[in-house]
Order: structure tokens, then sequence, then C-alpha cells
């Protein structure tokens, strides 16, 4: 009985013994988890369709990124140059389709006023072709803002406040993870 105690005492001395080893090579009883293993990443390279002075950068290399969040803008003074004339543009064909519409009563007025509906398809073509031109540089200048694609860590911030970057250059390289 006493040999069987002497075996326990040693088995158990053993155990901890391997217990306290284990917890100090693998390091020393922290919340630290370590894995081996393969981690995949997506790298995704992030530009503008537009070229553009950089305006504002928002983010730093390490950063993680949200998905929408806004990383960088550029500037585009010539976009919203155009965008605002046409604004005008719309709105002044806008009018002068209204009038058209409402200055003429009856086909008599039509034709005597010059309001013919050959002239009213016209002007709403030409309405038409100005809002397609407004949507577009709209679109454009929405390319002046860069936002990050999904949740993300920025590995590489190419641009600073100032620099000039041409269209479709990288402007920030970012790692997703892969799924």
């Amino acid at each position: 009985m006493r040999i069987r105690k002497i075996i326990l005492g040693i088995g158990l001395g053993a155990s901890l013994a391997a217990a306290g080893c284990y917890w100090w090579l693998l390091g020393k009883g922290g919340t630290e988890l370590r894995l081996e293993g393969t981690v995949e990443v997506q790298e995704v390279r992030l530009g503008s369709k537009i070229g553009g002075r950089v305006a504002e950068v928002l983010i730093r290399e390490g950063d993680l990124v949200q998905p929408g969040q806004v990383l960088v803008h550029l500037e585009a003074p010539e976009l919203e140059a155009q965008r605002e004339q046409l604004l005008a543009r719309v709105q002044a064909l806008s009018a002068a389709l209204e009038k058209m519409r409402s200055g003429a009563r009856a086909n008599a007025l039509l034709l005597q006023n010059g309001n013919r509906p050959e002239d009213i398809a016209e002007a709403e073509a030409a309405l038409a072709e100005a809002r397609g031109k407004l949507h577009e540089v709209e679109a454009q200048l929405r390319e002046a803002t860069l936002r990050a694609p999904g949740q993300a860590v920025v590995e590489v911030l190419s641009v600073r406040k100032g620099d000039l970057v041409t269209p479709k250059q990288t402007i920030v390289r970012v790692l997703r993870g892969g799924g």
C-alpha cells in the first residue's frame, strides 16, 4: 500500500511538472492563444476612375477600416464646375419646357406660337440629355471619394495630402480576410 502511495505521488508530481513546463513554454499563463496555420488574405488595390489632387487623407498604414469608410478625398474642381453648369442647364430647360407646355392652350395656339408637339418633344429630349450628363458628372464626382470595400487593414498608403494622382492609379492597398 505504501509503494502504491509513493508511485501515485511520483505520478502526480510528474503530471504537475509537465503541466508547469507546458504553461511556461506556451505563454507563461498569458491570455494569448497561439495556433499554427495559414491565414488567407485578399489584397485589394484601391484607386479612382478620375485623377486629381489629394485633398484629405483620413487613414494611416495599419489602420483597421470598416465597409464604406472614407479613406481619401480628391479635389475635382473641374467636375464640380461642370455639375454647376449642368444644374443650371437642367433648370433652364425645365423652365422653357414648362413654358412651352403651359403657354399652349389649344391646337390653334400651338401653331400660332410655334409650340408644336415636335418642338415640345425636342425640348424634352434636350432636358433628358442634360439630366443624363448631370448624372454622369455626379457619378464621376463620387469617384473623388475613396471608400473601403469591406472590413480590411490598410497595408500601403501611397499618397499624401497635396499629391497629384492619375486616373486608375493605386492610392491605397488593403488586406481583407479571404473567404
